[in-house]
């Protein structure tokens, strides 16, 4: 019996035959806060992201004039950028929006995120929630 068990055991060790890695299908978030300072400028990393990015959702804290926020890759790929101002916004791949210029499309991650403002209003809040799976 014993010895069965540490057959068992060694089996459901190995991967699996196919050789495919299996890929998470759970949707993540990862949630950032921006304050700006006293010039209007701020700038967060995120962790490492490796996935399709599913959407962003832009919550605007307390912005009431300039408030562009900037999302590039580490290798400085611009993914997208929105006026905080606008009020809070879901943005999804291939979709174009008013008042928008761009139609981001999909992306697959393996890297970090920079959220990047410079000279907007200062001494403001947002947040910004990436999802990705």
């Amino acid at each position: 019996m014993r010895a069965l068990i540490i057959f068992l055991m060694l089996i459901l060790a190995l991967p699996p035959v196919s050789g495919q890695i299996a890929i998470d299908s759970t949707p993540h978030t990862v949630s950032v806060n921006l304050v700006t300072d006293s010039s209007g400028n701020a700038s967060e990393e995120t962790r490492l992201i490796q996935g399709e990015l599913l959407g962003l959702e832009y919550l605007n804290g307390n912005f009431t004039g300039g408030g562009n926020v900037t999302l590039l890759d580490d290798h400085g790929v611009q993914i997208d950028t929105y006026n905080l101002s606008s009020g809070n916004a879901y943005r999804l791949p291939g979709l174009k929006y008013a008042s928008s210029s761009d139609a981001w499309s999909t992306y697959t991650l393996s890297s970090t995120l920079w959220l990047n403002m410079t000279e907007q209003q200062d001494n403001k809040t947002a947040t910004v929630r990436i999802m990705y799976r």
